[in-house]
């Protein structure tokens, strides 16, 4: 997959005291986003009492999507950049580790969260 194919995705991370109502709710008058086109999921992390996963970059997440009756189990592997490094450079690490990146059930995403 070349890194054009690839699907990108921006995340900000965002104080909950400045963008939630005190009844947890979006201040959309802050944001200027509309709720009225979201939904509800139940999303659960998986992990051990230590975090032995979440240490070694590794997120598994259950998710029940709206009108759905099975829940949909995500594996995801983090890769770190390095000083100077490229997004070729870290798809050929994960391939020497033995990820078939070609595999048509995997998909790779690139996150990038500002943070760093």
């Amino acid at each position: 997959m070349s890194n054009v194919d690839m699907q990108y995705e921006l995340k900000f991370l965002l104080d909950a005291n400045q963008v939630l109502t005190d009844e947890h709710t979006l201040r959309t008058e802050l944001v200027h986003l509309d709720q009225s086109e979201g939904q509800q999921m139940d999303i659960r992390f998986m992990d051990t009492p230590q975090q032995d996963f979440f240490r070694e970059k590794w997120i598994l997440r259950a998710r029940l999507k709206p009108n759905k009756d099975q829940w949909e189990i995500t594996y995801k592997k983090r890769f770190d950049f390095s000083e100077g490094q490229d997004l070729q450079q870290v798809m050929e690490h994960a391939k020497e580790l033995g990820y078939d990146l070609e595999d048509p059930t995997c998909k790779q995403e690139v996150d990038w969260s500002g943070v760093g």
